[in-house]
């Protein structure tokens, strides 16, 4: 278990344009870091509670360009890594998704997966951390392919050109409750389902279709809450994590999600990564 790796509440944040461009300028000490001074990083295996040196591993500089997952304090960044490690059987090629936290500098990585290949043995060896009460983003994220990273990358830059909704007094969500199986509804009408409970529906596109509109927000998501039930959250991207949907979403700054934990909050609106394959 990785004691919860989101488990730190955020501050309140500056607008989402600068905390973006700020967490990207912490990045990129992050890349210089691991490709010109490894031996000041340390990381836990999985499975393991010691922290051990990046540099020896044979894990850097052979790394991609670190990947942005929260940009709010403390920010929190993805690399893939990977490189050769001598082993008294010999030569083991060894490839890592490691998830990093900024704490007044950069220092402690966790490995969410470890393969490693002998060359020696013709084995191949996959260890992966306990992600068991990890939210679903993180679970995701230690078996994304490289592409979806960049799309992560490249949603992140998108975002920072979003204009944000404003809040207005007005109650959040029509008077039904959200349908059971419905998983997005969509401007033109499209809804995705997970089942056929729908009780409720016309309301929300009633409700959905009455709201005022702002560039690059098309869909409405559902998203649990601790209160029960759930809650529309404006959907302002999408990517898949491992072959997994998910959606970012704009969620009232006053919902409690149930297993989500914002990426970034202001006094208005909190940031999400959610599931959306009903599962």
């Amino acid at each position: 278990m990785l004691g919860c790796l989101f488990s730190t509440s955020i501050a309140q944040a500056d607008d989402l344009d600068k905390s973006i461009g700020d967490a990207n300028a912490l990045l990129d000490d992050l890349h210089r870091l691991i490709a010109e001074n490894p031996a000041k990083l340390r990381v836990r295996l999985p499975n393991s509670t010691e922290w051990v040196n990046l540099k020896p591993l044979g894990l850097a500089p052979a790394c991609l360009a670190p990947v942005l997952v929260r940009p709010s304090a403390p920010q929190r960044a993805l690399t893939q890594c990977s490189g050769m490690h001598m082993t008294k059987l010999g030569p083991v090629f060894m490839t890592a998704s490691i998830f990093w936290t900024y704490d007044n500098g950069w220092e402690l990585g966790q490995v969410l997966r470890l393969q490693a290949k002998s060359f020696t043995r013709e084995s191949n060896h996959t260890d992966d951390a306990d992600l068991s009460q990890e939210p679903p983003m993180i679970q995701a994220l230690a078996a994304a392919e490289s592409p979806e990273l960049k799309k992560l990358a490249g949603l992140w830059a998108a975002l920072q050109k979003q204009r944000l909704p404003a809040r207005t007094d007005n109650q959040w969500g029509a008077s039904e409750p959200w349908p059971m199986n419905l998983l997005a509804l969509h401007e033109d009408g499209r809804v995705k389902l997970s089942g056929l409970r729908l009780a409720g529906l016309h309301a929300w596109q009633s409700w959905w279709a009455e709201q005022p509109r702002t560039e690059g927000i098309r869909t409405l998501v559902g998203v649990e809450i601790q209160q029960g039930g759930k809650s529309p959250a404006l959907q302002v991207g999408e990517l898949s994590l491992a072959k997994v949907p998910f959606a970012v979403v704009l969620l009232p700054a006053d919902q409690q999600p149930s297993e989500e934990l914002p990426l970034w909050q202001d006094e208005n609106w909190q940031l999400l990564m959610v599931r959306t394959d009903g599962k």
